[in-house]
């Protein structure tokens, strides 16, 4: 277990990834209840989070979460994402507002433990976002907020503001290239 940044809830080192729940870029799923038999499998082996987004399956992975985390909602962490409007709903501040709104409503809760941005978008400052992302967190609609697919200079950008509770960044043995400076340099500003 590792806490989601500096303040956040205890989570499993591996949480269930549901990019592919409902949608169809490496094939269509099986079925609904194959996918949630998924989610479940990997909460009954101890994870505790899932991560989702309101582009993933065109919201269908959100409304797939819903029903998979319903009646375990008290062990269940939420994670989704807005994304620019290129692909999701915009991250200008009344988009942020009403994409919120709308996976809620499709994961059929009063709020999630993290929400983030997808990926910045050069026509709209870091600022407008995060500002909006702060709102929702005060608002109680968001416990955590975080950013994903950003650098160190945008992540500075939002520490101005409100220090983000993750970044949510591409990382594995083909992609490396934030474990030398960007990880530790979060690490020791508590962002997980």
């Amino acid at each position: 277990m590792r806490r989601l940044g500096s303040r956040g809830p205890e989570i499993s080192v591996v949480g269930f990834g549901a990019w592919e729940a409902g949608g169809e870029y490496w094939g269509p799923n099986e079925s609904d209840e194959a996918v949630i038999r998924a989610i479940h499998a990997g909460l009954d082996a101890g994870m505790n989070w899932i991560d989702t987004a309101e582009i993933y399956g065109g919201g269908r992975s959100e409304e797939l979460v819903g029903r998979a985390a319903a009646g375990r909602r008290d062990g269940v962490l939420i994670f989704t994402k807005v994304a620019p409007d290129d692909e999701g709903s915009g991250i200008r501040q009344d988009e942020i507002r009403g994409a919120i709104r709308g996976s809620l409503r499709r994961l059929g809760v009063d709020h999630v433990d993290l929400y983030q941005i997808h990926w910045p978008d050069d026509r709209i400052p870091i600022e407008e976002s995060w500002g909006a992302m702060c709102e929702l967190q005060d608002q109680g609609l968001a416990r955590d907020i975080g950013v994903s697919n950003v650098d160190r200079e945008l992540v500075e950008r939002c520490l101005a503001i409100r220090v983000p509770a993750s970044v949510q960044n591409l990382c594995s043995l083909v992609s490396p290239q934030d474990r030398g400076e960007l990880i530790p340099w979060l690490a020791e500003r508590g962002i997980a």
